[in-house]
């Protein structure tokens, strides 16, 4: 008896949830949005070298330690207690996405062990981390980010999928709270406007042809006034080497402006290459995180939120695959 009310207990409560989801979502279907093609990322296959196997993922949760070196590190928390370890196994075998206490910060722990471990997982699978902050307060709201660096590609490559996930959001009432992105861009911003003010100081072609005839007729009246007699020390030829210097002078200078674009124009690349090297090479806790953080109204808005971008990346998918490895 006691067992067919617990059935019908859990039943009744999975009812409510996808009414109360269905709700949510009918309540914004006005707004049709389409699906996003979903971007290659860098590494495709979950156990490729960069990547972390999802038996590590679970091993390092328990606390024991990673098979493959550089998975996990001391500087960043990992190990669950025992309610982070079912919320990992609900997000990893059915969800999709974490659900955490607040941020899931652990002053314990020095970090957010939960956050860390799913983004882990979500490494080792190559799809976005999405995690769904619980507000622990009446005032505080829930929270849904959308983490995006586990696909390991530029900004450029998944840019429709954050605009997608973006549309999304305001379908359902959210609004964007924080974009990692926007620092990254204002950096490349930054770095563009000092390559460009340099390229504006690049001398011109004319500009070297003038330079360089000045420094060779100077030169020839330099030669000239010396083949009458005149010494190094004669008044006219030391004020003609005084000129003469300053002509090959203004001829340095442009060549130090073209070697100063050079310069910034290979940092760049240097830059470009570093930073396409770390996303095949460096594990994910070391890669810059990329999330949209978004508010919304309430719990069940935030779970439809949640689910629909889990839908459509393919994370569901990535959860039948995990279950085989």
């Amino acid at each position: 008896m006691l067992a067919n009310v617990i059935a019908h207990g859990t039943r009744a409560r999975a009812v409510w949830r996808r009414r109360t989801q269905r709700r949510a979502v009918q309540g914004n279907a006005g707004a049709t949005v389409t699906t996003p093609t979903l971007p290659q990322p860098a590494v495709n296959t979950p156990n490729d070298d960069v990547r972390p196997t999802v038996k590590d993922v679970r091993r390092i949760s328990k606390g024991d330690a990673a098979r493959k070196r550089g998975t996990g590190s001391r500087n960043v928390a990992h190990r669950l207690n025992a309610d982070e370890a079912k919320d990992f196994d609900v997000a990893r075998q059915r969800a999709g996405y974490v659900c955490t206490k607040g941020t899931g910060y652990r002053r314990e722990r020095g970090g957010a062990p939960l956050v860390n471990t799913w983004l882990l997982w979500c490494d080792a699978m190559a799809v976005p981390s999405i995690c769904l902050h619980r507000g622990s307060g009446s005032e505080s709201k829930d929270q849904v980010g959308v983490d995006t660096s586990p696909l390991r590609v530029e900004k450029h490559v998944d840019a429709p999928l954050r605009a997608w996930v973006v549309e999304v959001a305001t379908k359902h009432g959210a609004h964007l709270v924080d974009d990692d992105d926007v620092r990254y861009v204002q950096n490349d911003l930054d770095d563009e406007r000092e390559r460009a003010e340099a390229r504006e100081c690049l001398p011109t072609r004319e500009q070297f042809d003038m330079a360089e005839r000045r420094v060779k007729e100077q030169g020839d009246v330099v030669r000239a006034i010396k083949e009458k007699g005149h010494g190094n020390q004669h008044p006219e030829v030391a004020a003609a080497v005084v000129v003469l210097k300053q002509a090959k002078a203004e001829l340095e200078e442009l060549h130090a402006a073209v070697e100063e674009v050079e310069r910034i124009e290979q940092e760049a690349r240097d830059v470009l290459k570093a930073r396409m090297d770390a996303l095949v090479e460096d594990a994910i806790w070391k890669l810059p995180r990329r999330r949209l953080l978004f508010e919304l109204p309430d719990r069940a808005t935030a779970k439809a939120f949640a689910a629909e971008v889990v839908e459509a990346t393919g994370i569901q998918k990535a959860i039948g695959r995990a279950k085989q490895l």
